[in-house]
């Protein structure tokens, strides 16, 4: 797997024979990321890539853990910090 985090990736994947990028975690991090793309050469995405977004999907309203109004319980919070430094 491919991970794009900036506008020149996605032009080396794209140039290596891949039709398409996903770009799902990114807009729910930053839902205005790609017009930040296209302002800035160097915008880079910031999300953490724990994945907490999809294992919400199926049970409650999709969302970025950086963005949630209600607190996480604290063991979820260190499970995604330690998800996030890898």
């Amino acid at each position: 797997m491919w991970v794009v985090w900036f506008p020149g990736k996605i032009e080396e994947v794209l140039d290596l024979g891949f039709d398409a990028v996903q770009m799902a975690r990114a807009l729910l991090n930053e839902p205005g990321f790609v017009n930040r793309m296209r302002q800035e050469e160097l915008a880079r995405c910031t999300c953490g890539h724990s994945n907490y977004c999809i294992g919400r999907m199926y049970t409650i309203e999709m969302a970025c853990h950086q963005h949630l109004k209600e607190k996480l319980p604290l063991c979820l919070q260190k499970e995604i910090e330690k998800l996030e430094k890898q």
